[in-house]
């Protein structure tokens, strides 16, 4: 719906707002995880992202927007040397 997210993931039956609720758990409800290009999204886009997902989704569902979690991954990779066949 909205240009500029660089990741979102969806977490069905989850509210955020609950703090004994784990995904998967409470129904109606429906979690959007997003990250922009570069940093989180600010609460006025956060809303806006609310907003336009609210217009276009079921009457009966609960929809929320919450901050990714990034982590940083570091991955070491040992590539062996090409060997040529003989022609």
């Amino acid at each position: 719906l909205s240009q500029g997210i660089f990741r979102a993931t969806t977490l069905d039956n989850y509210d955020p707002t609950d703090s004994g609720s784990t995904p998967g758990v409470t129904g109606g409800h429906v979690t959007v995880a997003v990250y922009g290009p570069t940093a989180a999204y600010s609460a006025p886009e956060k809303a806006a992202l609310l907003a336009e997902m609210e217009a276009v989704c079921a009457a009966n569902l609960v929809v929320h927007v919450i901050d990714a979690e990034v982590h940083t991954v570091n991955v070491a990779i040992l590539v062996p040397p090409c060997r040529r066949k003989a022609s």
